[in-house]
């Protein structure tokens, strides 16, 4: 082989070379910018649901709070139409141009009173939606719990650690992946 032909295979090696190398460090920055959207990943996943936990517990102890004092008030409804009714009853005695003025008060009464009841009934129904709500919220978090222990296997599988597998132990009751687990991976990983 002469020196021509020599020059072009080395010329063809360093160019692949070179190619392999520029694929390489490619490949090298990629899987760094993934450490780095795992890394925060693990950290706004359990966050985002813990805040979706402390919201559905706010608007359960909200509604909880609403139906105590709706029950109250139908309670207190129920009562008001007992003393209406014995009021009524009453008023059989009294003579008659003041009978009609009674009347008219307790028919008065009635009508407030039973207003207010079905309002109260109604509002029973308007806060069915905590269990609307409640259902669509343990949707998304449990959406999250499943993103959350993809990328922990995703981590675990690019060998970010080698005692990954000692990772799953749960953060909460959605998640199969400890959050310090994953914490520790990655601070090891990236030497912080």
């Amino acid at each position: 082989m002469s020196d021509k032909d020599w020059n072009a295979v080395l010329t063809r090696i360093r160019n692949e070379l070179s190619d392999l190398a520029h694929y390489v460090d490619n490949a090298r920055k990629g899987i760094e910018s993934l450490e780095t959207t795992v890394k925060l990943s693990t950290e706004k996943f359990p966050e985002a649901s813990r805040n979706l936990s402390s919201i559905t517990g706010d608007l359960e102890t909200a509604a909880n709070s609403i139906i105590t004092i709706l029950e109250g008030m139908i309670g207190d409804a129920d009562k008001a139409q007992r003393l209406i009714s014995e009021l009524a009853s009453y008023n059989a005695a009294i003579p008659g141009d003041r009978r009609a003025r009674f009347d008219a008060l307790i028919k008065e009464l009635d009508a407030l009173n039973s207003g207010g009841k079905a309002a109260t009934m109604d509002m029973f129904t308007f806060v069915s939606f905590h269990d609307l709500s409640g259902q669509k919220l343990k949707k998304v978090m449990d959406s999250l719990a499943t993103v959350e222990t993809k990328i922990a296997e995703l981590a675990q599988g690019f060998g970010f650690d080698e005692g990954a597998a000692q990772a799953k132990t749960g953060v909460h009751e959605h998640s199969k992946v400890s959050q310090d687990a994953i914490d520790m991976l990655l601070k090891q990983k990236l030497g912080q």
